[in-house]
């Protein structure tokens, strides 16, 4: 009985590190580049092209805007828009934002 537990426990101690070891790596993996100008993010992201750079991979942008009722972050060629008054579009995450907005205004 005494070797069966021992066998469980190495066994038990070999998953757990197991498990260990794949969290770290998970933690030391890159993040998503980004840069921030004003009110929009600009995301870039990997895409596999036939036209490839020296590292086989090509870079696209893509602009975000803040939706100015809610916060939330959208693809401004996604996004729900007005022109206000003062000849300014502003960009939306849904039709209830956008309308939301202008009530408010």
């Amino acid at each position: 009985m005494g070797i069966v537990l021992d066998v469980l426990t190495i066994v038990l101690f070999v998953m757990v590190v197991r498990k260990m070891i794949g969290f770290v790596l998970r933690l030391l993996k890159p993040p998503m580049a980004e840069t921030s100008v004003h009110n929009t993010r600009t995301y870039e992201y990997r895409e596999e092209k036939d036209t490839k750079d020296v590292k086989g991979v090509e870079y696209q942008t893509i602009e975000m805007v803040k939706d100015p009722v809610c916060g939330k972050y959208i693809q401004k060629d996604k996004a729900y828009q007005v022109v206000t008054n003062e000849n300014q579009v502003v960009h939306f995450c849904s039709w209830d934002c956008r309308e939301k907005y202008i009530k408010g205004n």
